[in-house]
């Protein structure tokens, strides 16, 4: 199996991760048949950038259509540290998001000190671990072993041969 071949599928699993995630974090809102919105701050790369980023837009978009979610959710592809910091704001404040996410490892450095400031917010930070620094328990983290992609990716492939 390529490498191109077991990226996409563990970019798959990815989202499908972040998917159930966000679906789990808002059974209460279930009951009063509100959808909540969800914002997400992708990585400076942007959404075409073949990987990592582009792979969250597409499930983004994907759990917009079927997820019991707000079709206002949105996400921001910023191109400066000062913009990330800007959209954590704007996203803890005036947007109302109900969960905002953070895509890669330069805008999760900015989730901490954010989730400090607004604790009645909750954030996802995928591919980094704060677990250690959320004081007010409203940051959730999900990590990947690379490893743990390659064995899926091969087991895939057994079952296909």
């Amino acid at each position: 199996m390529s490498y191109f071949l077991s990226s996409k599928i563990f970019s798959l699993l990815k989202i499908t991760a972040c998917s159930l995630t966000i679906l789990f974090c808002f059974t209460s809102h279930a009951s009063t048949q509100v959808k909540p919105k969800v914002c997400m701050i992708l990585d400076k790369g942007g959404k075409d950038d073949h990987s990592f980023n582009e792979s969250a837009a597409k499930g983004f978009e994907q759990a917009v259509k079927t997820l019991p979610i707000s079709p206002e959710s949105k996400f921001v592809e910023p191109h400066t540290d000062a913009q990330i910091s800007q959209f954590f704001n704007s996203f803890s404040t005036a947007a109302n998001c109900d969960l905002i996410v953070a895509i890669g490892f330069t805008p999760a450095a900015y989730v901490a000190a954010v989730a400090a400031k607004f604790p009645q917010k909750k954030y996802l930070v995928v591919d980094s671990n704060l677990e250690k620094q959320d004081k007010n328990k409203n940051i959730l983290s999900i990590t990947f072993e690379e490893h743990e992609g390659s064995f899926l990716a091969g087991a895939i492939a057994a079952l296909k041969s």
